[in-house]
């Protein structure tokens, strides 16, 4: 398949089997449709390989657009890897607490650090003061950002007045350093 003439009879196969899938999808056979247009899609291939002057091998090939063979499909290119990050720790810090501690201020629920405990059961005083970002979960779901404001003494959750006492907030901290 090296000649022009070749790869123009690849082409023309290829047309005829748009063709006949253009007359399928009117008549409702998709199917049909579809496997046609693979195989205008295998000849295209075939005609763009002869164009090259690249010679596929002579085998019958049973590949589809699903599962393309090696010998006459070509490969798509290997995506790039990406590059190596810098070395970083990523550390979390987590702290639990029941509604029933938090102070109503308005519509809006604040607790002190020192009313949270640790993944221990320690108590603790502060909460981290550097950290990358932070996920509170109220009753084991997360909530979407904006929903509460931290600082290292104060954790407030907006609209927080009226969750029930019993319910659990933990607050995680994630550091990347």
């Amino acid at each position: 398949m090296s000649d022009g003439k070749d790869c123009s009879e690849l082409i023309d196969q290829a047309i005829d089997e748009l063709k006949d899938a253009k007359k399928h999808v009117k008549e409702g056979k998709i199917g049909k449709a579809e496997s046609e247009i693979c195989d205008a899609l295998r000849h295209l291939e075939k005609a763009k390989l002869c164009l090259k002057r690249e010679d596929p091998c002579n085998k019958c090939c049973q590949c589809t657009c699903h599962s393309p063979c090696t010998c006459c499909c070509p490969k798509p290119p290997t995506p790039p890897k990406p590059p190596h990050p810098p070395s970083a720790a990523l550390t979390s810090k987590k702290y639990f607490a029941h509604a029933s501690a938090g102070m109503v201020s308005g519509q809006n629920l604040i607790f002190a650090a020192m009313s949270f405990v640790d993944d221990q059961g320690n108590p603790i005083s502060t909460f981290p003061s550097e950290y990358s970002y932070f996920n509170l979960y109220i009753n084991g779901m997360i909530q979407l950002n904006g929903v509460a404001a931290v600082n290292s003494t104060l954790l407030m959750i907006t609209g927080g007045a009226l969750l029930d006492s019993g319910d659990p907030i933990f607050i995680e901290f994630v550091i990347l350093s």
